[in-house]
């Protein structure tokens, strides 16, 4: 169920528009003027899983962002050894699995420092009110005979896809939730392997460019769209890709997608991590529809 990226579904795109109003990189009209909100997104199931997912997490740079670094900051000074904690990052796989250069070792990071680390990490959207979107797409079968290039290829375009729907998930939010003059930029992690197909497929969903219009009027239709929602016109400029060392908030949207994706998967022991992620005990998503889709957007997740 992938897409190449040499298809019909990824056009070649230009540039340019005659429009005097102010616009994004793609040529579309942006719709505000104050950039005052990052999304920062990650994904979790690039390896084996059957499911792909891509989180974002929805932060306001003037109220939140400032907050939310100093915590994870005490979150490593809490959970992390004075030696091991210079550019020290937070993975949730690690956490959970106790795998990683510090957090196998099992004598000074036991289980229960590892978990309670990891449900620390999860409640933080709740804690500082951070809305929470995402994407999903069910994984493409990858056989013992395909090529590493061939294997790598498909990641990078069920990342591509995935991301796409978390996209389209940050757009819906911004314009129904958002103070109308509100734009938002995303963050994702840099990946050379996924991160040209990524940065592309942001490109194509903002773009005005008669070369997509009829793809992008018939993904409207697909997935079921307000007919107004694409192009997207509440994100800025391209992509920003950076190291979670860089972007620190990047530790909490991985977090998040290896929630997501655990849930998805119908992962079992997982429940008090989904308890710290959602407080209030609603589901994650609805699982029957996730088992009968090819793919798509999930519930946006708001605490306010």
């Amino acid at each position: 169920m992938g897409v190449s990226l040499n298809s019909q579904r990824f056009p070649q795109i230009g540039v340019g528009s005659d429009c005097p109003s102010p616009l994004s990189l793609s040529g579309v009209e942006l719709d505000g003027s104050s950039l005052v909100r990052f999304i920062y997104c990650d994904e979790s199931g690039t390896g084996g899983e059957s499911i792909l997912v891509v989180a974002g997490v929805i932060v306001h740079g003037d109220t939140q962002w400032k907050p939310v670094e100093k915590h994870i900051g005490e979150l490593i000074r809490k959970y992390v050894r004075a030696e091991h904690r210079l550019g020290f990052v937070f993975r949730a796989t690690e956490l959970f699995s106790g795998s990683g250069r510090i957090f196998k070792d099992r004598e000074k990071y036991p289980l229960k420092l590892r978990f309670d680390a990891l449900k620390e990490l999860l409640s933080i959207p709740s804690k500082f009110r951070l809305p929470v979107i995402g994407g999903f797409i069910p994984r493409q079968p990858i056989s013992l005979g395909q090529s590493t290039p061939w294997r790598r290829e498909l990641v990078a375009e069920d990342q591509a896809l995935a991301f796409s729907h978390c996209l389209i998930g940050a757009e819906k939010y911004m314009r129904k939730y958002a103070d109308p003059t509100e734009i938002a930029k995303m963050v994702a992690e840099d990946n050379t392997e996924t991160k040209k197909s990524v940065a592309r497929m942001h490109d194509i969903r903002r773009s005005s460019h008669p070369a997509v219009a009829d793809y992008l009027k018939g993904l409207t239709k697909i997935m079921r769209l307000d007919q107004d929602l694409l192009p997207i016109s509440k994100i800025v400029d391209s992509v920003s890709f950076e190291g979670k060392r860089g972007a620190i908030l990047l530790q909490v949207a991985d977090a998040c997608a290896f929630i997501i994706r655990s849930y998805l998967e119908e992962r079992p022991n997982i429940g008090q991590f989904a308890r710290a992620f959602i407080p209030s005990g609603r589901a994650i998503a609805n699982i029957e529809k996730v088992r009968a889709s090819r793919g798509g957007i999930l519930p946006i997740r708001c605490w306010d």
